[in-house]
């Protein structure tokens, strides 16, 4: 056989579709987890998917860190917390002896309140000496009452 046409050199190797070009699409935010803190400054965490893939050589969808994102929320200062009773587990303290502090009050926050022992001639805040202390989250601590030690 001759080869003597353009007919000659073509071959056929299939049929190329081109798409419609769509960029990525994504949904709204919404939140994961709600605001962390009820005052002073916490974070919410929001994310979205993806909800369209591109195509055509549209705009490519974002990595998995850019579809979830944290925001501050309840940014306000907290109010004042207020003391007005205080007890001790069991109600005579030994020494070397476990025991816990009761405080009930207002404005409580259990898992973040320490207790710090101090002298007793000591104004509260005035000094950084104290003679140990412990978280108040024991089990059964509120926003009214705050349990303290592991007595």
């Amino acid at each position: 056989r001759i080869c003597s046409g353009p007919a000659d050199f073509v071959t056929q190797v299939g049929t190329l579709q081109v798409d419609t070009r769509r960029d990525c699409g994504l949904t709204e935010w919404w939140v994961v987890h709600e605001c962390d803190r009820q005052c002073g400054g916490g974070k919410v965490i929001m994310r979205r998917t993806i909800n369209q893939y591109p195509t055509g050589g549209g705009l490519a969808c974002p990595g998995l860190e850019e579809l979830q994102r944290q925001l501050a929320c309840n940014t306000e200062p907290c109010p004042l917390a207020r003391i007005d009773q205080v007890w001790t587990e069991p109600e005579e303290v030994r020494a070397e002896a476990p025991f816990r502090l009761n405080f009930a009050g207002v404005n409580l926050e259990p898992g973040e309140d320490r207790m710090l022992l101090v002298a007793p001639d000591v104004d509260c805040g005035s000094s950084q000496l104290h003679f140990g202390g412990a978280l108040c989250g024991e089990d059964g601590s509120l926003s009214d009452h705050l349990i303290c030690g592991d007595g």
